[in-house]
């Protein structure tokens, strides 16, 4: 229906239009307050602001106060209707905020927890790492490369639900690689040392095979190559010794007066003692009666502050310069200073 006075389009129950406020039909019609609202379309409050009427005439003006009232209420259930419910249509197309969010929600969720599945897993990488790590320093290569995975792994984990254990692993891995890193230069200083070694013929005195005969009026023996030997030509009495190790050979043959096996010990204690004063810091760690080359001996053993140690036998034996041997061996490492070796070559003449 249109309204005769403002053509605007109006209801065919109305009895003012609710626009202009024109009277469309008798007095006597009842007036129908509001419209039925179909069903299917929800009704959505909102806020209407009554449009300020323009008299028209002197007639719309008697009856600009009559609809007031009837105005409010027509423009209110005459716009309800025209109220649409939300569309989720355009979901897929991502239009409307409230449409977008419900459509990336899973997605966005999904790929939040597929994120932090991944850095759970690289922070447990580092964890595990750095406890290997922590055996695995013994060989030094092994202990770095776990080390830098640890501290890989925990890096990119570091803000992952599990950061404490990146956090640990990271923690770990520092002292490991330091570690490892430290062994590693020491063993290549000791390849390096062994390898220079070999090259300028640097063989331990101690431990060579290669000999060398003395031969004197009262005994012959053997003694390693590697010593210097002084001694002068015809005597039973010499001294070889390494200035470079520190090892040292000494026999010396004397003849002492009324010496008999059963005074042996009281007269060789002060020789034993000129030998000790001779060594700074040296005492005497054992003595004990032995035997020497199948002859009566007394064996004495020393030791020194500076590492150093040595034994000392002295022999009762009757030769073409004496009845009294005494052999010596110090060794500067205190290690091998016993006169086994000495001995196995010796024979008496």
């Amino acid at each position: 229906m249109i309204c005769p006075n403002c053509n605007q389009e109006v209801n065919p129950d109305a009895i003012f239009c609710g626009n202009c406020g024109y009277q469309l039909g008798s007095a006597t019609q009842p007036v129908q307050a509001t419209n039925t609202v179909e069903p299917s379309q929800p009704i959505v409050t909102s806020s209407v602001q009554p449009q300020e009427i323009s008299p028209v005439n002197d007639q719309n003006n008697s009856q600009s106060t009559t609809s007031t009232s009837t105005q409010s209420t027509y423009t209110a259930t005459q716009s309800t209707p025209t109220a649409q419910p939300y569309s989720f249509q355009h979901a897929s197309s991502g239009s409307g905020a409230f449409a977008g969010g419900a459509a990336n929600a899973p997605s966005h969720n999904s790929s939040t927890t597929t994120t932090d599945s991944h850095n759970n897993s690289k922070a447990i990488a580092a964890f595990v790492c750095g406890v290997l790590g922590c055996v695995g320093w013994i060989i030094p290569i092994v202990g770095v490369i776990l080390g830098i995975l640890a501290i890989v792994f925990g890096t990119i984990a570091i803000k992952s639900p599990r950061r404490v254990l990146a956090i640990i692993g990271i923690v770990l891995a520092v002292p490991v690689i330091a570690v490892s890193i430290f062994f590693w230069v020491r063993a290549a200083q000791h390849i390096l040392k062994e390898r220079s070694n070999s090259v300028i013929g640097i063989t331990t005195p101690s431990t060579s095979n290669a000999t060398q005969s003395i031969s004197t009026p009262c005994y012959m023996t053997k003694i390693p190559a590697s010593l210097t030997v002084t001694r002068t030509p015809g005597s039973c009495t010499f001294l070889a010794e390494n200035t470079t190790s520190g090892e040292q050979y000494e026999v010396k043959v004397m003849q002492v007066p009324r010496l008999t096996l059963a005074n042996l010990v009281q007269a060789v204690q002060a020789d034993a003692n000129n030998v000790i004063n001779s060594i700074p810091g040296s005492s005497i760690s054992s003595k004990y009666a032995n035997t020497f080359a199948g002859s009566p001996a007394y064996e004495i053993d020393l030791s020194a502050t500076d590492g150093s140690a040595g034994a000392i036998d002295y022999v009762y034996d009757s030769t073409a310069q004496g009845n009294l041997v005494i052999v010596l061996h110090t060794q500067r490492s205190g290690k091998n200073f016993n006169l086994t070796s000495i001995e196995n070559n010796w024979s008496w003449r």
